[in-house]
């Protein structure tokens, strides 16, 4: 797994897991790893690694790291999205940004090549990443904050998120619809106490 900003010593890993992206039961090839662990003070750490490196057409790969409040809502983001694709035109970080979660207002920027965006929405909205951070608060608002990635990352307010079409014991998705039909599944699941 890869990071936006790795692993602390101090910290102490609370789950982790794997996601196969699937299209009619065939793998997209991409596949989604992800962790949580203790932070201080009651805070946690929640990273994802959408890794499209196997993708024969760009190969891009997107990298959260979601720092939450022990209310273990989102209090602010970092991602980068990039490609190491031998066929891409270009290979290297093509946009990295910040998500911060205020008391009223969701700021976020985020740069694209030279260019830069900022933007910002009216709280409260839920943050919806990739599959396995849906299950970050069961009591999100209807209203998701969530990243276009085929809009430069125009962050954008939508309704609901990700179907949960299977949770395991522990309460985390093990199997995920998204809106294009892309199911996503889960390949590994570790608890930690």
């Amino acid at each position: 797994m890869r990071y936006v900003l790795k692993t602390q010593p101090y910290e102490k890993n609370i789950a982790a897991g794997s996601f196969r992206y699937e299209r009619g039961g065939v793998p997209t090839g991409v596949i989604e790893h992800w962790s949580l662990s203790h932070a201080l003070d009651g805070y946690k750490f929640f990273r994802v690694d959408v890794d499209g490196r196997e993708l024969k057409t760009d190969g891009y790969s997107t990298l959260y790291n979601v720092v939450l409040n022990p209310s273990m809502q989102p209090e602010n983001g970092k991602f980068r999205h990039f490609t190491t694709a031998p066929t891409a035109a270009e290979n290297g970080l093509r946009l990295k940004g910040q998500i911060v979660f205020d008391d009223d207002v969701v700021y976020v920027s985020r740069e694209y090549d030279d260019e830069r965006f900022e933007d910002e929405f009216n709280a409260p909205v839920g943050l919806s990443l990739p599959v396995a951070a849906r299950w970050l608060s069961t009591d999100q608002p209807s209203q998701l904050f969530t990243l276009d990635l085929t809009k430069k990352f125009a962050p954008q307010i939508v309704e609901g998120g990700p179907e949960i079409l299977e949770t395991a014991e522990s309460g985390f998705p093990i199997k995920v619809k998204f809106s294009d039909g892309v199911i996503a599944v889960s390949t590994r699941l570790a608890i930690y106490r």
